[in-house]
């Protein structure tokens, strides 16, 4: 019998088994966003010839979104090509402006969007976050991983700014890494820790078929290197732990992940998602020369073609209890590569930006939805994605009824919420146990009310009574018998 888990009443999320005792014939189900309009362009001077590695972070008052510009081929800043840092803005987060904040000459003019760029020097995948650590000083309330590279060696420089705009570079901080991907931070209020999740290295085994192709010009160290990500802490932002741990999927299949995109999730922080994007190399025969790409380049068969251009990517979700280990769902990407056309299956599919937010459905009554943004690369922009809120995961029931017991749990409040979805012939079923699995009186399974439907927020009844007050502070189990049902999460509130 695992021990009582007091979740008080935060929402617990149906994406793993830790809060399960027995699951049935249920099975964890992963959900894909629907594409939305197109949301942000690559439409200005300081944009530049292309853009990528996007944060968006609100800082109370507006969605703001960073995100790195890149110069056209032979526009170089010393030995390393042209890049800077841009901004936009949004008040709801589905209308963005790109506001000219005359800080930097960029091709003549300071009428352009950009609030970060070095001369003579590179400047690149800067991850922004906003502080709220309340002991954070105003000047430096918007904080950053920037990749730079010291005297050849590519490390990651703490960068600050008081209004996101005029930024500061306060020196390296990160020495342990390939940092030439989207480095994420956050701040943990519960632990009162920072957490930096960056680009590394690790040995594999070649055998183990992680999408590096024999047909590649690697040398042969490197191909015995897998992109990887770790993590690290601070106590300060400036001060960091010297060496990364890599993470942690259990007995998932080995595959290169190159951004990350971890975060808290801001429904329920003590769960941490991550959004990163998949390199699978491919090679140079009949499959890829009928993609959309390959249909546009000329090798012959079995030749190397070099590095990285055969390579495909997509973007997958992953979800940690503790920030190390993590649980992915790798066989139904969340950013899908998609049906084959213009601008997918290609490498820069999956590539997200770095935060999620909540918007309004366009469908009056319907509840707020989850919007991410994601690039499509037929449009060189930025396309809005929309969830539903808790929907990147479902526990499922198919038409089989069944019965999945949690483990023993602590709550604090009086009324018990579901986030569901049912077919018009599905149902389910709350029962509250005790430790010895014995029904609570006032909470068998008979006396539950049936529940069906479509909501992100309904509350459980017995009997048409919701109050649950009198099991607080009690060890409880839940007994769901459910069918042709999708669970999404649950809390106890008062």
């Amino acid at each position: 019998m695992k021990q009582a888990v007091n979740i008080g009443s935060r929402r617990e999320l149906f994406v793993d088994d830790e809060l399960l005792m027995d699951t049935g014939s249920c099975r964890f189900i992963a959900h894909q966003p629907r594409p939305r309009e197109i949301a942000v362009g690559r439409d200005t001077l300081a944009d530049d010839a292309w853009t990528s590695y996007y944060s968006i972070i609100h800082n109370g008052e507006k969605y703001l979104l960073y995100y790195t510009a890149h110069g056209w081929p032979g526009m170089m800043e010393g030995k390393w090509p042209h890049q800077h840092i841009c901004r936009a803005e949004s008040e709801d987060g589905i209308h963005w402006v790109k506001p000219h904040y005359g800080v930097y000459e960029f091709r003549g003019t300071k009428d352009n969007n950009i609030v970060y760029l070095l001369t003579d020097d590179l400047l690149d995948n800067f991850g922004v976050m906003y502080d709220t650590n309340p002991n954070c000083p105003e000047n430096e309330r918007y904080k950053a991983l920037a990749e730079r590279v010291i005297n050849d060696v590519a490390v990651l420089n703490a960068v600050v700014s008081a209004d996101g705009i005029h930024w500061e570079d306060r020196g390296t901080v990160i020495t342990d890494g390939t940092f030439d991907s989207l480095n994420t931070c956050y701040y943990d209020g519960a632990t009162g820790l920072y957490h930096a999740y960056t680009r590394g290295w690790e040995i594999h085994n070649p055998s183990r078929h992680i999408g590096e192709s024999d047909e590649t010009d690697f040398k042969r160290e490197d191909a015995q290197k897998a992109r990887s990500i770790k993590t690290f802490t601070s106590k300060d932002f400036y001060h960091w732990s010297e060496i990364g741990i890599p993470l942690d999927y259990g007995t998932a299949h080995a595959y290169q992940l190159y951004t990350n995109n971890v975060g808290p999730y801001y429904r329920a922080p003590h769960m941490i998602m991550g959004f990163p994007t998949r390199y699978y190399e491919r090679t140079f025969k009949r499959m890829f020369r009928e993609l959309p790409k390959g249909k546009h380049m000329e090798f012959k068969e079995g030749e190397p073609v070099g590095r990285g251009v055969t390579a495909l990517s997509d973007g997958i979700f992953m979800v940690s209890r503790d920030g190390f280990n993590f649980k992915r769902f790798d066989d139904i990407p969340i950013f899908p590569s998609g049906i084959e056309g213009e601008g997918n299956w290609i490498y820069g599919d999956g590539y997200g930006a770095n935060g999620m937010y909540e918007t309004p459905s366009d469908r009056p009554g319907e509840p707020n939805v989850i919007s991410l943004l994601v690039p499509d690369n037929a449009y060189g922009a930025m396309r809005r994605y929309e969830i539903r809120l808790d929907g990147f995961v479902s526990l499922h029931a198919g038409c089989e009824e069944t019965t999945i017991l949690t483990a023993p749990i602590i709550f604090d409040g009086s009324h018990l919420e579901f986030n569901y979805k049912t077919t018009v012939a599905g149902y389910f079923y709350v029962e509250l146990l005790d430790e010895n699995k014995n029904p609570y009186e006032g909470f068998e399974m008979s006396a539950c009310d049936e529940m069906f439907g479509d909501t992100v927020a309904r509350d459980v009844s017995w009997q048409e009574k919701f109050d649950v007050s009198s099991l607080k502070g009690k060890p409880v189990m839940m007994r769901i018998k459910m069918k042709e049902c999708d669970l999404y999460s649950y809390r106890f509130y008062a």
